[in-house]
Parts: structure tokens; sequence; C-alpha cells
């Protein structure tokens, strides 16, 4: 009956029905253990065990970073006063660079988060990182879309600074969680 050790066993007549035993695991044993298994995959054990594994994932990492950071700040600190004589949504053709930095950012997130997934998953650096990012994506979303509408220009700068306070401080969460 699929590995399961039967713990009820019934037959009448030739006729036997068996009842496989149910083993009810508590949803932190099962995260736990998936997240073992992330630890423990060909990705997780080459950026934790591999000596340029872990370099050259941060390494991917930082350039991500770089090329969404870089547009982001840009189109805020140009909403925030910076460079006025350039419309703002003249940058609008950078966000495929800010898309494919955050696919790249994603993706080698994935490979460092791979490494440590027990760890990172319960750290409260590492939530605080992936809260603000969202919140700071949201908030992009939100700037831009403010922008176009031609908004109440205080809530487009209240939104910019938002964004940009929400960006650094996913870079400093990040820097931080080696040490937390």
């Amino acid at each position: 009956m699929h590995g399961c050790t039967p713990v009820f066993t019934c037959s009448v007549q030739g006729f036997s029905l068996t009842l496989p035993a149910i083993q009810f695991t508590t949803r932190e044993t099962t995260m736990d253990g998936f997240l073992l298994a992330i630890e423990e995959s060909a990705l997780g054990v080459y950026i934790r065990e591999d000596a340029w594994g872990f370099a050259i994932a941060l390494s991917v990492h930082a350039v991500g970073m770089a090329m969404a950071l870089g547009v982001v700040m840009l189109v805020n600190f140009r909403i925030l006063g910076v460079l006025k004589q350039v419309p703002v949504l003249a940058h609008s053709a950078l966000f495929g660079t800010a898309w494919l930095g955050f696919i790249i950012n994603l993706l080698s997130g994935i490979a460092l988060y791979s490494s440590h997934a027990t760890e990172y998953t319960y750290q409260s650096v590492f939530i605080l990182k992936i809260t603000l990012l969202a919140i700071g994506g949201y908030l992009m979303k939100l700037t831009m879309e403010a922008v176009e509408a031609k908004a109440d220009e205080a809530r487009i700068r209240l939104y910019s600074f938002v964004t940009i306070s929400c960006w650094i401080g996913a870079v400093i969460t990040g820097r931080l969680m080696a040490y937390f």
C-alpha cells in the first residue's frame, strides 16, 4: 500500500480492507524539511560549499542591484527635484533595464537563499529585506502611475521619498543578513 504501514486490516469472506497509517506532521516539521531539501539541493550545496559559488552569486546579485536600483534612484531623485530640466517620464525607457536587473536579482537571490534557506527564512533581517523590497516595488509603481496621471505633487514626492527609503533599507538589511 504505497509503502505505508497498515494500522487496520479487516477481512470478510476473502475480501480484505487495509487502511494505511496516517502520519500527521506539524507545519513546522514540514516547512523545515522543505527548507532543508532546498539547502541540500545541488544549487544550495554549490553556493554554500564551492570556493567560488557564493562569490559568483553575490557578484551577479550586485550587478542586478545596480541595474534595478540605479533606475529607481534616478527616477525618484528626479521627482524630488534633481535634474529638473529632464521630464520624469523621459526616464520610462530605462524601466526595461530595471526589470532586467530585478530578474537578475531574483535569480541570484534564489541561489543565495538556497545556500542557507533554514536560517534565512526565520531571520528577521531577511524578512524585513523582502518586505521593504515588496513595498518599494509597489510604491515605485504607484509613483509612476501618479506621475502619469498628473496627481498632486506632494503625494508624488511622498511616494518617491518612501520608495527611496524602502530600497535603501532593503540594501542595508541585505548587507546586515551576514551579522544577524
